[in-house]
């Protein structure tokens, strides 16, 4: 079982009484206050280095679609993980509906075999 099938599994039983709705690779759960919660990711996932910028190689974006309209703003946090292949940095962004995972490492090699997951906090329509 992989960490992310572990936290869906918490999760699930912290909101136990809420119902619990999946889309794609998320599972998310809608607050009685107005806040919804997300969460997702994906394992051994292949993503090819790209360039430099800097003295950092970085592997080209992974691009996942969010639940669609599930968040009223992009005002939306997120806490998120990330491990590859090799010692990499990991960063997550969000813009129109979209999570943006970008990964970089100090040296180049193949490409990035990447595990991710996030979770995100927002206020739902």
């Amino acid at each position: 079982m992989s960490g992310i099938d572990y936290a869906n599994n918490a999760l699930q039983a912290i909101f136990g009484g809420l119902k619990v709705e999946t889309e794609g690779i998320w599972s998310y759960v809608k607050l009685p206050n107005g806040l919804a919660i997300a969460w997702g990711g994906e394992q051994k996932i292949t993503m090819p280095l790209n360039g430099t910028s800097g003295g950092c190689w970085y592997a080209v974006d992974r691009i996942v679609n969010i639940p669609a309209g599930l968040f009223i703003d992009s005002n939306i946090k997120i806490a998120g993980t990330a491990t590859a292949n090799n010692y990499c940095a990991q960063m997550f962004a969000i813009s129109g509906g979209k999570l943006f995972v970008q990964m970089s490492a100090s040296y180049a090699f193949t490409d990035l075999l990447t595990t991710w997951s996030a979770v995100l906090i927002g206020k739902w329509k």
